[in-house]
């Protein structure tokens, strides 16, 4: 098997899961879930190719691919950048808690959270439940940059009270350990 072929089989069973909760949820048919199976491993692959797998004309694929987006459960074709050859190979993740009084009346959750997410560095925020409000993740170019972004900008909003920070050492994604950068 090549190294696509064993990519290709171990993203398949990590993402089947998803697709088999779709055919059960009969949210799709086995037609869509060859489809959407197939814009999974690949979405720049053409729509014939594509069809061929479906076994379906191209104009069919096409048809189902324009019906899953308007559906919603494909929501967009996007690009995902690696972030270690950007250079950016510290990734960390900050809990954050939110503290309404230090907020006052014009910063609540929601605004602080669009706050954190507009910090260079910050990939993604999630408000979550429990001890935390939120939970931020960062790319950034090394360990100095990060007590800076935290102490200086992040803690600077009005409502961010306390901050645990948790630095990522690998990370694995549909089976595959992630590329870390060179030395």
């Amino acid at each position: 098997m090549s190294d696509w072929s064993s990519h290709e089989s171990l993203f398949q069973q990590s993402s089947q899961w998803i697709i088999e909760h779709l055919l059960e949820n009969n949210l799709i048919d086995r037609t869509d879930a060859i489809i959407l199976e197939q814009l999974l491993i690949d979405a720049r692959q053409t729509t014939q190719a594509i069809s061929e797998k479906a076994k379906v004309s191209r104009a069919t694929a096409h048809e189902r691919i324009k019906k899953l987006k308007e559906k919603g459960i494909v929501e967009r074709f996007t690009t995902r950048l690696n972030f270690n050859v950007c250079g950016l190979p510290l990734k960390a993740f900050i809990l954050v808690s939110y503290n309404a009084n230090l907020a006052g009346e014009d910063y609540k959750q929601a605004t602080v959270a669009k706050l954190i997410s507009r910090i260079k560095y910050v990939t993604r925020v999630n408000i979550i439940t429990g001890t935390y409000d939120f939970l931020v993740e960062i790319a950034i170019p090394h360990m100095n940059m990060l007590s800076d972004l935290i102490i200086e900008e992040m803690r600077e909003i009005p409502g961010v009270a306390n901050t645990i920070t948790m630095i990522s050492f690998d990370e694995y994604r549909d089976g595959f350990r992630q590329q870390r950068p060179k030395k």
